[in-house]
């Protein structure tokens, strides 16, 4: 079957800087030179002519701020999304919307999208000097996003020349037009804030759109959530009732043992919580469960690639690192376990509990290495006082020497000054041979 409306790529696919289904739609309202109510009046005409059910959209889905419109995921947005592919023979365009993670999501979408339309003016501005269409993307969406961390300003959300909140795009499609008065969005304003830090659950947002525009998080589990606790509540009960905690169940909900399905929001909280990533979350609830608490810091500031999922895949290369440190000469110092499970990216107590013999292995290894290093350092010292005295050099204080022994021996001032009267009362100075 033909498409009925003309072709129009989605863009920004595959990437963080997807497009939202209101900006896609709204673009093509303003290529067939109608309103989006109107088109959306077109594609009903078009089904019932097709012997397809009436798609029952109300003006109130584009025109209402309360997240429940075109930034929802609810199941009417789902009909929509079938119908807009149907009329304009693209596919996967519930990657520009959160339906693919709707189901585990709260319904009433508040803590998840925002009440009205805010974008980056920099990012519009360089769509138009690269020539491209004017968009908005499915991030600027998200209420956790604040800001636009490439360009590190504060997202508009009101009109530079009328100050008036932009609930939803210009009807007529034109992105880069305030729907009220028509006026430039590009232009600067006076209140632009620059916002250098990152906001909480930042890269979290990033990496989930990226998955979504990307397919990954098209075949989400529902119970995801329900699984990700369960096996939390058994691996690590500790961590389990803090996340638990985050965010309450009402009091019906717990007579009924009925499960809350999260906000955006309170998903993040519970992945800083837990130091998981959220993607791994909804596509690994399992394996994200049993990683839970070995990474250290904010792993939401660490690279995708580089976090930890499971137990198994750090194991080999922790074995390996404590191996290749206890195989060091005695000489070679090697770093305390805190400060050696903090560079590997794990907790102390996980390689306490997965690696007990090598560990002990290890604190043998600094303890002997530690004896052997003071025994070295103990040598020098002694070779450098002999060969100060051969030289007659003398130094103003004790203090004095004491410093220059430390420095150059890369020894502490009370072994320095130990040595030192070891010396002496071992070989006196002769008059002038003292050196201090």
């Amino acid at each position: 079957m033909s498409a009925y409306l003309l072709p129009l790529e989605l863009l920004g696919k595959d990437s963080w800087q997807q497009e939202s289904l209101c900006s896609y739609l709204f673009r093509h309202a303003e290529l067939h030179g109608v309103t989006a109510s109107q088109l959306i009046q077109m594609i009903n005409g078009w089904q019932v002519r097709q012997g397809r059910p009436q798609l029952k959209v109300c003006k109130t889905l584009f025109y209402t701020g309360n997240g429940h419109g075109m930034f929802s995921y609810r199941e009417r947005m789902q009909t929509l999304v079938a119908s807009i592919e149907v009329a304009s023979g693209r596919e996967n365009l519930q990657r520009a919307t959160l339906t693919s993670i709707g189901r585990v999501l709260a319904s009433q979408c508040r803590g998840t999208m925002r009440a009205s339309r805010t974008w980056c003016p920099n990012c519009l501005a360089e769509d138009v000097q690269q020539e491209r269409p004017v968009y908005d993307r499915l991030i600027w969406s998200l209420l956790p996003i604040r800001r636009c961390h490439v360009h590190r300003l504060r997202l508009r959300d009101s009109c530079p020349h009328c100050e008036k909140r932009q609930r939803f795009p210009e009807p007529g499609g034109r992105m880069s037009r305030c729907f009220g008065c028509h006026g430039d969005l590009l232009v600067p304003a006076r209140r632009d804030e620059v916002m250098l830090e990152p906001t909480f659950g930042e890269k979290d947002c990033i990496e989930l759109v990226r998955a979504i525009s990307c397919g990954e998080l098209d075949q989400v589990d529902p119970s995801a959530m329900d699984t990700f606790h369960a096996h939390l509540d058994r691996s690590l009960p500790p961590m389990a009732r803090v996340v638990s905690a985050i965010a309450e169940r009402s009091g019906a909900a717990r007579q009924r043992d009925e499960s809350v399905p999260p906000t955006l929001d309170t998903l993040l909280k519970k992945a800083y919580v837990t130091q998981c990533s959220v993607v791994s979350i909804l596509t690994d609830p399992l394996g994200a469960a049993f990683s839970a608490g070995t990474l250290v810091g904010d792993a939401s500031l660490m690279p995708r690639t580089q976090r930890p999922r499971q137990p198994s895949e750090v194991l080999p290369y922790v074995e390996q690192t404590l191996r290749e440190l206890i195989a060091q000469p005695l000489s070679q110092p090697i770093p305390p376990l805190p400060r050696l499970a903090q560079e590997l990216g794990v907790s102390q107590g996980y390689i306490r509990h997965r690696l007990p013999t090598l560990v002990l292995q290890y604190q043998h290894r600094r303890i002997s290495a530690s004896s052997t290093i003071t025994s070295l350092k103990r040598q020098a010292i002694q070779r450098e006082l002999v060969r100060l005295a051969q030289r007659g050099e003398g130094f103003a204080s004790l203090h004095e020497l004491e410093r220059y022994l430390a420095a150059k021996i890369t020894c502490s001032i009370p072994l320095a000054r130990h040595e030192i009267r070891k010396y002496r009362q071992a070989q006196p100075f002769r008059s002038g041979q003292q050196l201090a």
